[in-house]
């Protein structure tokens, strides 16, 4: 089977990636103000309630900047380094809307270093979105870790991105295996994946909405 034929079919991989725990909507007033604050697209009170004391207040504002696109990027970047796990998660699930390019170090950086793994896990998700070609060793040390989920994820990312479904089951040296196979692909095969996507690029996809666990 062709590199073009295996990458149509694990493009939908990703559509079931967004089962992460984090911040839900509530219907409040509260989150009806900030839907308005997003509205007006005014990006300088949305930045203000993502410290909001309430975690979901800022998990809406952050969601609310998502959907405003580039325009909110930097905003975007800055709730990526926020204190609190749930902000961070919602940070990593948008940024594919306010970003797009094959280098993402925030997110490579949160996948290999966030303390909490859901954030990692959504990270890396978010890697796979965005076709972030030049972050591959993140997601490959992402596949490589202890924790499952992240694996997993991690395992769907490069799916997404090689075309094909690679292994990293199994004991830690069999993940290593696995990992050394995807450098010899990824040698062979960057130039080509650099010319498909660019060729064909993907529609800025819906980032995964993390429900709460």
């Amino acid at each position: 089977m062709t590199l073009i034929a295996r990458l149509v079919p694990v493009l939908g991989l990703l559509a079931a990636a967004g089962l992460l725990p984090g911040c839900g909507g509530s219907g409040d007033p509260e989150v009806e103000r900030i839907n308005r604050l997003g509205q007006q697209k005014n990006v300088a009170a949305l930045e203000r309630e993502i410290d909001a004391k309430d975690p979901e207040v800022g998990c809406q504002a952050v969601r609310a900047l998502g959907q405003l696109g580039p325009l909110a990027r930097p905003q975007v970047e800055r709730a990526m380094t926020n204190p609190r796990a749930e902000v961070r998660r919602e940070a990593m699930a948008v940024y594919p809307r306010v970003y797009s390019g094959p280098t993402a170090p925030l997110l490579a950086t949160a996948a290999r270093t966030d303390p909490d793994p859901t954030v990692r896990a959504v990270a890396v998700t978010a890697l796979g979105r965005m076709r972030a070609l030049d972050e591959i060793e993140a997601l490959l040390a992402a596949a490589q870790e202890a924790d499952p989920g992240v694996r997993g994820r991690a395992s769907d990312a490069i799916a997404v991105i090689m075309g094909g479904r690679f292994d990293f089951s199994g004991t830690e040296a069999d993940r290593s295996q696995t990992a050394a196979e995807v450098r010899r692909a990824w040698h062979d095969q960057s130039e080509f994946l650099r010319q498909y996507y660019q060729a064909a690029p993907a529609k800025p996809p819906t980032p995964p909405r993390p429900t709460a666990p």
